[in-house]
């Protein structure tokens, strides 16, 4: 996906694809023409570019999603029968909007990049972009270019982490687990004393957060206390939301609501507790920079 403001460029891809591959680049309009059921149109192309994406819903993403994974595609023509074919597409989108899918932590196989704004609104430089793109000697240099190039080390399934992907991942998340996220992004936040509104509840993190290091990374215990009295004030402008309805969503991302016999000791009280998992720990590059403080904290050793 390739995002920024309008005037950076993004749809110059377009063109760009155009000249690298002719007949095998492909143009829609958005999702509800690609997700077409007559799509004989896509068939056998090498790119296939979702020009100006506004809002897309879930049910398109996933679709989307399931098509980048699907080794064979089904392509159909008003009045013929559906043909199966190898699918080798490689999917572009370009937006204006920062969080255009519903993309969440564990989502793979995309990459999300951002335009530059020195170009913005540069009418001449475009122009030049675009003669050179229909220039065909200019075009063919390019691709013997590409051709060329040693890719020995690429691999095709990794996904290339960007700083644009980890910012929209976060903004994806429901309000509980976002709120998470943003506790956790701010420096020393498993310290911060006074904040819980009665003087019994001053002395910060000991009674309400315990830290246990897995083989996946650190693992977060919570009391709920704590994650109630902080999300209810941080959430009452933003969206009242019912208990279980936050608990579901918590659940959703793997974050584990534990009571009863499950329940572990705070400072030496029983209470029930979240079990926040390392992928909700180190979600943004501000929240692993924090935990790396954190780990070599000496009042994080003595915990």
């Amino acid at each position: 996906m390739l995002r920024g403001e309008k005037g950076t460029g993004k749809s110059m891809i377009g063109h760009l694809f155009k000249g690298l591959f002719g007949h095998y680049y492909h143009l829609v309009s958005g999702m509800d023409e690609l997700l077409q059921r007559f799509n004989w149109a896509m068939a056998m192309r090498k790119v296939i570019l979702i020009d100006d994406v506004h809002g897309a819903t879930k049910a398109q993403h996933r679709k989307l999603i399931a098509r980048v994974v699907a080794p064979t595609m089904g392509y159909e023509k008003k009045g013929i029968d559906m043909v199966h074919m190898t699918h080798w597409t490689d999917y572009w989108v370009t937006s204006e909007q920062e969080c255009v899918f519903h993309t969440a932590i564990t989502d793979r196989r995309q990459v999300i990049l951002e335009t530059s704004q020195i170009r913005r609104r540069d009418v001449p430089f475009f122009k030049k972009v675009l003669k050179e793109c229909r220039n065909f000697k200019v075009m063919r240099a390019w691709l013997e270019f590409l051709k060329k190039r040693d890719i020995t080390h690429f691999d095709s399934e990794a996904d290339l982490a960007t700083t644009t992907m980890d910012r929209v991942k976060a903004m994806s998340l429901p309000s509980p687990v976002a709120f998470l996220v943003e506790i956790f992004e701010e420096d020393q936040w498993w310290y911060k004393e006074g904040d819980m509104g009665s003087r019994e509840e001053a002395a910060g993190y000991k009674g309400h957060i315990k830290f246990h290091n897995t083989n996946d990374g650190w693992t977060i215990f919570m009391t709920k206390h704590w994650f109630m009295t902080r999300f209810q004030k941080w959430n009452a402008v933003r969206n009242n939301m019912r208990w279980m309805k936050i608990k579901q969503l918590l659940e959703q991302h793997g974050i584990k609501w534990r009571t009863g016999g499950a329940r572990q000791r705070f400072a030496g009280e029983v209470k029930s507790y979240l079990e926040i998992p390392p992928k909700i720990v180190g979600v943004t590059p501000d929240v692993r920079a924090n935990w790396i403080h954190v780990l070599e904290a000496e009042r994080f050793e003595r915990l």
